[in-house]
């Protein structure tokens, strides 16, 4: 697992490749946070699975999907919730979820909202071992909006001279 960086809001962003277990100890502990699932189009059915499995039984307030087959992965959110008793029927909003079926790369993340407030982690499934150009490719998005902060800081100090 990889910190990102912060966006102007201070809100954390962090990266996983998934394995079965990464989710097991999280470095922010028991807090509370947001999640994305991106699910390349190599991966198997069975470690989607188990990645959502080990999502639905974390402190999360949403949970949104992207990549292969969004919708349904999404679908398989909120069902998994329910099979573990932490919504009692599909819809009940716990976790809240999200899909985006126009989100298919790494890149086109920029186009989309985290929602929540809470930090947030990507988890990447079926991605290949060296994924470090496409977390590259995420860690680029936060950039401007480290560099907007700075500039804001900068701009504060400055007038408060």
């Amino acid at each position: 697992m990889k910190l990102l960086g912060k966006d102007e809001t201070g809100r954390r962003y962090y990266v996983a490749r998934y394995v079965p277990g990464c989710l097991r100890t999280l470095p922010w502990g028991r807090r509370r946070f947001d999640c994305g699932i991106f699910v390349h189009q190599s991966a198997s059915r069975e470690d989607v699975e188990r990645c959502i499995r080990e999502v639905v039984r974390k402190n999360n307030d949403w949970v949104c999907t992207f990549g292969a087959d969004a919708e349904r992965w999404h679908d398989r959110v909120d069902h998994a919730s329910v099979e573990i008793g932490r919504q009692k029927r599909v819809g009940d909003g716990v976790p809240m979820t999200a899909w985006f079926d126009d989100v298919s790369r790494l890149r086109d993340l920029s186009s989309v909202h985290c929602y929540g407030g809470y930090l947030f982690l990507l988890i990447l499934v079926g991605f290949p071992p060296d994924v470090d150009k496409a977390i590259r490719v995420f860690e680029t998005r936060l950039r401007p909006n480290i560099q907007r902060e700075l500039k804001a800081r900068s701009e504060i100090k400055r007038l408060s001279r």
